[in-house]
């Protein structure tokens, strides 16, 4: 739905919470339409009374031309999804990667992340008489991970699959069409390397204008979202106003340009605290069975002061091979216990990095992790299909399923 941009100034507010406003980058009245009284209250540091006082008045302005359910199904019969060259996954997500949402992609160390996200900015290029959907991937990348080499592989591998594919089926489809070629993969991949949370911001503040340009772009990827964050922002506030500033920007990118945005999480250790570790029994936690690795679930905004400072114990730092030392079974929702615990004696967990409002922000979670040995994707939360769990490999050729 498009409204005109209209100035928050022009809303009636005070002056003193337009320079609140203004301080934390919301400057028009989109950039509040996806926020709640709370989520405002955090970002901005106004109070739940003055958030909701300003939700209110923007709304108050904001024409209501709506749009019917039966608009809403065709338009998302005619969605399309990136696929990931993984059929198993695409199965668990419903088709591929989403169009227009957020994808939110978390896990420990060594599970794949960035192997997916190498793969789905080649697989985003593959024409349409292949699955595809013939476009260009933007690919921000924050922790130095993106591998030219690696990249190159797993493209050589999906022009290997379209020529198989093309071979079998006699695709009368592709008659016609210009053939995938290595040189044209690498053209149609946009790189930024950013070194510090300034200019992660500055680039998603440009991508805009660049989608402008071209228009065949349909898919960003952030590898990760959390690591400037986590290491360059200690003060919680300015950190919670950053997150959501990136969130509304990325989240109108998605809306109007109908793009897929992944964004690649961390895991962090929880170590409750006494108090916490009392009520622990009373608490339902998301565990993986024979292994030390526990996953939370979304808790209410009083279990929120159990982490520490800087957003909980760092495991790539810390428990890199935590995980897959204990590589456990299937995800299951137990009674919490002290099994689970990180060091035999607390009753920590693993949970995704960036706090728990944040797991309200990305509307798809897919987890990464060991199971039986194996890699394995739980689809954690999604608007369009019920969750699941497949396993897959990480090959010479990428992201592959295997028998389960």
């Amino acid at each position: 739905m498009k409204h005109q941009r209209k100035l928050l100034a022009s809303c009636g507010l005070s002056s003193s919470i337009i320079s609140r406003l203004h301080a934390c980058n919301f400057v028009h009245e989109g950039d509040l339409q996806d926020f709640s009284p709370t989520q405002l209250s955090e970002a901005t540091g106004l109070s739940l009374s003055e958030s909701c006082e300003v939700l209110r008045l923007c709304s108050s302005s904001v024409p209501n031309s709506g749009e019917t359910v039966l608009d809403m199904i065709e338009e998302r019969d005619c969605a399309s999804h990136v696929v990931t060259l993984c059929p198993s996954l695409d199965a668990v997500l419903g088709g591929g990667i989403a169009l227009g949402a957020l994808t939110e992609i978390v896990g420990t160390p060594g599970t794949g992340k960035t192997q997916l996200c190498l793969q789905l900015s080649v697989s985003v290029q593959l024409p349409k008489w292949c699955h595809g959907i013939d476009g260009e991937a933007v690919f921000i990348d924050t922790e130095g991970s993106f591998v030219t080499s690696r990249l190159v592989e797993i493209a050589e591998a999906a022009i290997a699959h379209c020529n198989e594919l093309y071979t079998s089926q006699s695709c009368q489809a592709a008659e016609g069409s210009t053939p995938l070629k290595l040189e044209s993969i690498l053209r149609n991949i946009n790189y930024y390397r950013c070194l510090t949370q300034l200019s992660v911001t500055s680039c998603i503040k440009l991508l805009p204008a660049l989608l402008s340009q071209r228009p065949r772009i349909r898919i960003i990827i952030i590898d990760s979202i959390a690591f400037h964050l986590r290491h360059d922002i200690p003060d919680n506030r300015l950190r919670t106003s950053y997150l959501y500033s990136m969130t509304q920007d990325l989240i109108q990118l998605a809306t109007k340009h109908q793009v897929a945005v992944v964004l690649i999480n961390h895991m962090t250790t929880r170590v409750p605290s006494q108090a916490t570790t009392d009520r622990t029994s009373k608490s339902i936690v998301r565990r993986f069975p024979d292994s030390d690795c526990v996953l939370d679930p979304v808790r209410t905004s009083r279990s929120s002061s159990t982490q520490s400072k800087d957003d909980g114990v760092d495991v790539m730092s810390q428990r890199k091979s935590e995980c897959s030392s204990r590589r456990g079974g299937a995800v299951s929702e137990v009674a919490s216990e002290p099994s689970g615990t990180v060091d035999g004696s607390l009753n920590a967990s693993l949970t995704p990095a960036l706090g728990e409002s944040w797991g309200h922000c990305a509307s798809i979670r897919l987890l990464l992790h060991w199971q039986h040995g194996r890699r394995a994707a739980t689809l954690l939360k999604s608007p369009h299909t019920a969750t699941g769990t497949t396993y897959y490999a990480v090959t010479a050729a990428g992201i592959r399923g295997v028998s389960s």
